[in-house]
């Protein structure tokens, strides 16, 4: 107990540091003295921080412009693993909202970065050195975004197809040639088939929310990825918010249950909730959600008010989405 306490008050400060302190006292109901002598001069505890893993200094500044300074779960065990270069492939699991996609996106930046050492790094047409493969067009949005806040300082480019570009605006893209590719995984096939796309110069293939992308079909999509890159010895990184069954079968029969051909990263929390969110699950009987849902947004109306929040709704397809957005206005939400 007194050490958890101890813990607790010690985990606000990144560095703290014990002076010839003398032994100290606490009001418990059984005394208890602690003797600090043996720490000699002085003890230090300290928080993990990105300085440990040898990371590009621009990566390091751009951390810093965005402040962020200590590395979460998942990234402490990915990034140093990954920047290893060993002949292993990854899967990554990790809560949502854990660092998932700075967990393989530093090392990758860090990697590509390297090759101007030696000169070997050259963007070149349709050739991509890293590919991220993600299972809608949100999500290239997203990361290309997250892509974008580190570029601009270490001198690398992305592009994202999936957008609301046309066939040939995305052509054009891959013909100029760009190191780090977004995308989503019916748009890779069709730009693979056209030839705009070759995989000769990629380092790493990224298969983003694994789990969401097999649930929507593409397991069959997913295993020919998988049979290319492992023919041209290509990393491929697994990312999901949870280890489904599905995906424990993919892997099975892609990799057999060889370590050294995939080792899996899971953080220890994944299949937990998340701390901080507050989770409640409502029974519909019939098919009408958007009913209990207004009824549900009525009874948080002063909750949200008062917070000055907001409210994120999650729908399975775009015409739910439509659907939703055309009943909440008629409720006059906004």
């Amino acid at each position: 107990m007194l050490h958890t306490l101890i813990s607790k008050v010690l985990g606000n400060f990144k560095r703290v540091s014990f002076l010839k302190m003398s032994p100290l006292i606490f009001n418990l109901p059984h005394p208890i003295a602690l003797n600090f002598s043996r720490f000699h001069s002085f003890a230090t505890l300290s928080l993990p921080t990105f300085n440990n893993y040898g990371l590009n200094t621009d990566l390091m500044n751009a951390l810093k412009n965005q402040e962020i300074h200590t590395p979460s779960p998942i990234q402490q065990m990915a990034i140093p693993s990954i920047l290893k270069q060993t002949n292993e492939n990854f899967y990554l699991a990790a809560q949502t909202g854990t660092g998932k996609t700075l967990a393989y996106l530093l090392p990758i930046l860090h990697i590509i970065k390297s090759l101007e050492k030696n000169n070997e790094k050259n963007t070149l047409p349709n050739r991509p050195f890293a590919i991220i493969i993600v299972p809608s067009k949100e999500l290239v949005e997203q990361i290309l975004k997250v892509c974008k806040s580190f570029l601009h300082l270490i001198k690398l480019n992305a592009g994202g197809i999936g957008l609301n570009r046309s066939y040939m605006q995305e052509k054009r893209m891959l013909d100029q040639g760009v190191d780090i590719l977004v995308t989503t995984i019916d748009r890779m096939e069709n730009h693979q088939k056209k030839n705009n796309v070759f995989l000769s110069k990629t380092m790493f293939l990224v298969i983003d929310e694994a789990d969401t992308l097999i649930d929507s079909g593409f397991k069959e999509a997913i295993q020919e990825f998988i049979q290319i890159s492992l023919k041209l010895k290509i990393k491929i990184i697994f990312v999901s918010a949870t280890y489904t069954a599905p995906l424990y079968r993919l892997f099975d029969e892609s990799f057999g249950k060889n370590s050294m051909v995939l080792k899996k990263i899971i953080e220890k929390k994944t299949h937990m909730n998340l701390s901080n969110l507050h989770h409640e699950f409502i029974h519909i009987k019939d098919l009408d959600k958007q009913t209990p849902l207004i009824k549900i947004l009525k009874e948080y109306k002063e909750k949200i008010k008062k917070t000055k929040g907001a409210t994120l709704i999650f729908c399975n397809t775009v015409p739910s989405c439509q659907s939703l957005e055309y009943k909440l206005k008629q409720e006059g939400k906004q």
